[in-house]
């Protein structure tokens, strides 16, 4: 009886299998496609600093809002109070890490930034230099 409640619970426990979205890349699609996966308001979660690795933790309410409705806009929060708002533009620029491009926003608050990957509630956006910082947002709820 035994034996076969443990070979029930190892069956069920093996054919779990646990659905997760694929990470998908950014820094090198058309403007158009990564608006699908960047637009919404998304919470500052921490940076890492370029050549030093330092972690950078934002302050809580720091929050960056992608808007794509009647024109491309950013629009930055801090302590959950608008900062600011800035008109987006879309450049494209060689990739000086392989020989692809990246798809750069750039806007009043940040004139470099490149969104980096989209994996299920996360977005990565970095700055595309040598030294550059790395950003980790999670989607706001």
């Amino acid at each position: 009886m035994l034996r076969h409640l443990i070979v029930t619970i190892m069956i069920f426990a093996l054919s779990c299998k646990k659905e997760t979205s694929p990470k998908i890349q950014l820094h090198n699609k058309s403007p158009e496609e990564i608006k699908k996966y960047i637009g919404g308001k998304w919470k500052f979660e921490y940076g890492m600093e370029g050549f030093s690795g330092r972690k950078v933790i934002y302050p809580p309410g720091a929050f960056i809002e992608f808007s794509f409705k009647e024109e491309d806009s950013a629009y930055l929060y801090r302590a959950d109070t608008l900062f600011g708002r800035s008109p987006i533009q879309w450049n494209v620029i060689d990739n000086f890490f392989d020989t692809g491009t990246i798809t750069v926003i750039s806007t009043d608050f940040h004139p470099h930034l490149a969104a980096d990957a989209f994996f299920q509630d996360t977005l990565t956006l970095f700055v595309p230099a040598p030294d550059g910082n790395l950003y980790y947002l999670t989607k706001a709820r």
